[in-house]
């Protein structure tokens, strides 16, 4: 059996070598792994995701900036791949499971939402900008 994420890696690299990227822009590609991703979570059970990509689907997970950046021209705030890195109430990091990125984060009250994870000035729950 293959890693956890393995799968992730593998069509990563597929899309960016197949003979039609060279028609689209790195976001696209992204954007539609991330699509990608999406669809294949919402259709495995929890157990499925845990085998197949090592990822608790029962945590909540967070924006990820990187992945939400690098989609088409407008950040898309759907994708939903980071994790708290380890899963306490103290954690200070998120760790996107698509494009392997860590990122600090503050544990500070959202005023848009009950959440309490924000990085450089956005909620990571929400999308709301913290101001």
């Amino acid at each position: 059996m293959l890693a956890p994420l393995t799968w992730i890696l593998v069509r990563e690299e597929w899309l960016e070598e197949e003979p039609q990227s060279v028609a689209y822009a790195a976001s696209e590609m992204r954007h539609r792994l991330a699509r990608e991703i999406k669809s294949v979570l919402d259709l495995l059970t929890p157990a499925e995701v845990k085998l197949y990509f090592g990822v608790n689907r029962k945590q909540r997970n967070y924006i990820c900036l990187k992945c939400a950046r690098e989609t088409d021209l407008e950040p898309d705030y759907s994708f939903n791949f980071a994790q708290l890195t380890p899963n306490t109430p103290q954690s200070e990091k998120v760790t996107c499971f698509v494009c392997r990125t860590e990122e600090e984060v503050s544990r500070e009250q959202c005023p848009h939402c009950p959440a309490n994870v924000i990085a450089e000035g956005m909620c990571l729950s929400c999308g709301e900008s913290i101001e």
